[in-house]
């Protein structure tokens, strides 16, 4: 089994155009979608990010912090999905059916997470 990544990217708020009521569809199937990962076992976790946070940057040796800055019109990782598969045909396919791509643009970038033997495996 291998672990992967599912950054969840959007500009903005992609659900903040449609009515409550549909938001609020669009929250519960994103939550059916979660607990059937669950129930499968293939989920180790997943979370929206809230809109702020800090970078923490080393240029030169010299670390440095600086609020995050959420822009409105501009891509950011908004969520996360932590899923443990067979291989990454098995992770393309759990990504591919995200029922968030049904009511809106966003984008889903897989990582396949690196065990380095010593350190985390």
């Amino acid at each position: 089994m291998k672990q992967y990544m599912l950054l969840i990217r959007a500009t903005g708020n992609p659900i903040h155009h449609l009515p409550f009521s549909e938001q609020q569809q669009h929250i519960t199937k994103i939550g059916a979608f979660i607990r059937n990962l669950q129930e499968r076992g293939k989920l180790i976790g997943a979370q929206p990010f809230e809109l702020s946070g800090v970078i923490l940057e080393s240029i030169g040796g010299e670390l440095s912090e600086r609020p995050y800055e959420h822009v409105e019109d501009a891509e950011s990782i908004v969520g996360y999905y932590h899923i443990e598969v067979a291989d990454m045909d098995e992770a393309l396919s759990i990504a591919r059916s995200d029922p968030r791509f049904a009511d809106s643009n966003w984008r889903i970038e897989l990582r396949p997470v690196m065990t380095v033997e010593g350190v985390n495996g």
